[in-house]
């Protein structure tokens, strides 16, 4: 597990057997964490991930959790993730990611995707970063402004339709 700088992260639970079964939980908080777990033996083996917004449960895999703003972004590298709420829960494999809150189902899994480049164009719910119209949603940048020409990092996901829409209520921000 790799623990991004400025993430609230407890380990809570670590437990193993004779029989090589390992149970593994985290609560995390806040931040970004990425997780590399190999494949576990045994029905009672675990590795989970709780957050205020939802859960990941891993037999074997590689993924990245994102917390911030009452949201939780869960994403897959490579494997599979099962991510639930009380509301809920998804699958996702490698190249997916959801976003989960407290009060609704994860969303349905989506590509995930990462742009970095120069903002070519911009309308107020839209930016044009390396050719691709992104579809800003409810991102929380009041204090800071963009111009076209600006450097910017922008993640997200391709929804089924194939609207790139940038993660919801996380900072868009510029790039180094």
């Amino acid at each position: 597990t790799t623990v991004d700088p400025e993430s609230d992260l407890v380990l809570a639970e670590v437990a193993g057997g004779k029989n090589g079964a390992l149970q593994v939980a985290f609560d995390q908080y806040a931040g970004n964490t990425t997780h590399s777990v190999v494949p576990l033996r045994g029905e009672s083996s675990f590795f989970r991930v709780n957050t205020p917004a939802g859960q990941a449960n891993v037999h074997g895999t590689i993924f990245s959790v994102d917390v911030a703003n009452e949201q939780a972004w869960f994403a897959v590298e490579r494997g599979e993730v099962e991510v639930s709420s009380a509301q809920g829960n998804v699958t996702l494999t490698a190249g997916q990611a959801t976003i989960s809150d407290a009060d609704t189902p994860p969303d349905a899994p989506a590509y995930e995707f990462n742009l970095q480049g120069e903002i070519t164009a911009m309308t107020e719910t839209t930016w044009t970063v390396q050719g691709v119209t992104v579809t800003l949603g409810e991102i929380d940048y009041e204090d800071i402004t963009y111009s076209v020409g600006d450097l910017v990092f922008v993640r997200g996901r391709i929804l089924a339709d194939g609207t790139w829409v940038a993660i919801e209520n996380q900072e868009v921000y510029r790039a180094q």
